[in-house]
């Protein structure tokens, strides 16, 4: 037995324990495992090249696999960059609009006062045409500083006020909402205000740490989604901008009385490119985004929707700390 042990420990234990240390790193993932085989010309020294070949055909096929992932995945960023341009040109379609509408009203009556001061008027009318230019003009230097709110900048966090944020957002899409006959709303625990003149009272109520344009883009981007929702209902239907205070939270929703959304599509909207609007009109990335911000900023975003009564997409955000 001894003499047996003696003579199959070079030809068969070795080799085979030479092949399970080899198949034991290869498990672990150590794809530059061989065992050696010799020259031999046996059953045993075959196996342990053909493990030799399986191996090297794993790490052919490992790194194959790697290039194409990576490829995948560069292909993913570039699509995923040209969406984003897409949105962005998209939201800058919205804001043109809003700022051209919000600018032009007032400038119509601006140029009709100018018209009239340029002849021999009464002191009296002569005082209101300079009343109603200086109220043009504090209107459109009020929309330009929504847009400068709006604009990206260097992100620093800063004390941010949520009534502030509903107004800039309000104003910006009033024009849609009036020229869709929809109705835009607002509450803050239980009472209806105007979302684009918030009531004094509400200042410093609803205050948040972060940065005002990114919050100030989520929310348009859920306002523009409602908008969009209802667009097609008959009679105009109803988009609710809320505020409440839960305590250490703030929350936000967007409410709007459209279509809704199916259960199954619900949990995937904040899914990148997943859009239920027609081919076209959506890029699906604007829930997407939305959830980016609200994670950056240490929130969350809670979609609910009842097919046929609406869809609300609710924001919970840390309140900041009262001075």
């Amino acid at each position: 037995m001894v003499g047996t042990f003696a003579a199959l420990r070079p030809l068969v234990i070795d080799p085979v324990q030479r092949l399970a240390g080899a198949a034991t790193r290869l498990t672990a993932g150590d794809l530059s495992a061989r065992v050696e085989a010799g020259d031999r010309d046996d059953e045993v020294s075959e196996l342990l090249r053909a493990f030799n070949r399986m191996a090297e055909r794993v790490e052919r096929l490992s790194h194959d696999l790697e290039r194409e992932v990576a490829d995948a995945l560069d292909a993913a960023r570039r699509a995923e960059r040209a969406a984003l341009i897409q949105k962005r040109l998209a939201a800058m379609g919205e804001l043109a609009a809003g700022i051209a509408h919000e600018i032009n009203n007032p400038l119509g009556g601006l140029q009709n006062a100018v018209q009239a001061l340029k002849k021999e008027i009464p002191e009296e009318r002569r005082v209101r045409y300079l009343d109603l230019l200086a109220s043009g003009l504090e209107r459109i230097e009020r929309t330009v500083g929504q847009v400068l709110r709006m604009a990206p900048r260097e992100t620093v966090a800063a004390r941010v006020d949520l009534v502030e944020v509903v107004r800039d957002a309000a104003s910006l899409v009033r024009h849609r909402a009036d020229r869709e006959g929809t109705r835009l709303v607002a509450s803050a625990d239980g009472g209806s205000f105007d979302p684009c003149e918030p009531p004094r009272s509400l200042s410093d109520r609803y205050v948040v740490l972060g940065a005002r344009h990114e919050l100030g883009q989520a929310l348009l981007n859920l306002v523009v989604n409602a908008l969009d929702a209802v667009e097609e209902r008959e009679g105009g239907g109803t988009v609710e901008i809320g505020l409440a205070d839960d305590g250490p939270h703030l929350r936000l929703w967007v409410r709007d009385d459209g279509p809704g959304v199916e259960s199954e599509q619900l949990e995937r909207l904040t899914d990148l490119f997943f859009s239920t609007k027609a081919p076209g009109r959506g890029t699906g990335l604007g829930l997407a985004i939305v959830h980016n911000v609200l994670d950056t900023h240490g929130g969350e975003l809670v979609l609910s929707s009842t097919v046929g009564r609406g869809f609300t997409a609710t924001c919970f955000l840390p309140r900041a700390p009262r001075t």
